[in-house]
């Protein structure tokens, strides 16, 4: 008990139990709410807990409308839903790592056979 008196902390010692409170909190008179039957520190924890799932509501809702604008914004047309296909389209080559990393991406069978016309074109762009 006294580490916890040292760390800052009030215990309260009820037979063989005891409360720990931080020092400079205020004390709370923790009877029972005839209402709802919930003592008072368990409807601070309940009000807590609903507190963070509002934000995490509200945090989702924003990464949600931040992606859908983002994703907007990058002018995607709708026939074209095959990300590695806008990829290999994107693809360019400026530097050594770009022809490594193209020489990698045909190394996946199915991904060649699938794409072949479009994977020849930019071999010989890359190889230019």
């Amino acid at each position: 008990m006294d580490q916890l008196t040292m760390q800052g902390y009030i215990v309260n010692k009820d037979g063989d139990t005891c409360k720990n409170f931080p020092m400079f909190s205020t004390p709370v008179n923790n009877s029972v709410n005839e209402v709802n039957g919930l003592t008072r520190e368990e409807e601070i924890g309940l009000n807590e807990k609903q507190g963070i799932l509002d934000e995490s509501v509200y945090d989702n809702e924003f990464k949600e409308r931040y992606l859908n604008s983002y994703f907007e914004e990058l002018n995607l047309s709708s026939q074209e839903t095959d990300w590695s296909l806008m990829i290999v389209k994107a693809m360019e080559f400026h530097e050594f790592v770009d022809c490594k990393e193209f020489l990698d991406l045909i190394n996946d069978r199915e991904f060649v056979f699938k794409y072949k016309h479009m994977l020849e074109s930019k071999f010989e762009e890359m190889v230019k």
